[in-house]
């Protein structure tokens, strides 16, 4: 439509997209943009692929400082559980990277808290129980999920109470 002033044709509004193919000012139909779900369930994917990694890494890590603290008995035993903790973590991160789980992506950071919580869990129970120090790892095991993740309140207090369950669970046993 010309304006009304010069009788010249307007330019398309800035907001809408032209193309050659379309013809001369014709604008074309934009697609509809993603909604914030969409964009928060693909942040959460790529954030758990991030703290998969993470654990992937600081898991085997954390092994070398128990060569250095852990008496000789115990090496085998906790080096075991942390190779199979990290086989794990393998495991998600190739199934998360590879298959599309929508909304449902978020049972693999659950999976990561249990694995590595309860790994850490079921390894104070050889260092003293309650009194152990390495308790400070299920620390981190929380913050690492419930700081990274852009999820509501009530996942991260499961996932919070989740840890304290397996940590009072295994020590009080």
């Amino acid at each position: 439509k010309p304006c009304f002033f010069c009788k010249q044709a307007r330019p398309p509004p800035r907001n809408s997209m032209t193309t050659a193919n379309a013809g001369v000012g014709m604008p074309v139909r934009m697609q509809a943009a993603p909604s914030f779900e969409t964009f928060l369930i693909d942040l959460e994917r790529k954030w758990i692929r991030i703290i998969l990694l993470l654990g992937i890494t600081l898991i085997p890590i954390f092994g070398l400082l128990d060569f250095v603290m852990m008496p000789a008995d115990k090496l085998t035993l906790f080096w075991t559980i942390r190779g199979i903790t990290t086989a794990i973590c393998v495991v998600q991160y190739f199934v998360l990277s590879r298959f599309e789980h929508g909304r449902y992506a978020i049972g693999h950071a659950y999976m990561f808290t249990f694995c590595v919580g309860g790994m850490i869990a079921y390894m104070t129970t050889h260092l003293g129980g309650f009194e152990s120090s390495y308790y400070a790892g299920l620390n981190l095991v929380v913050i690492a999920v419930n700081l990274f993740l852009p999820w509501r309140a009530r996942h991260g207090a499961i996932n919070g109470i989740m840890i304290l369950l397996q940590y009072v669970a295994f020590n009080a046993l």
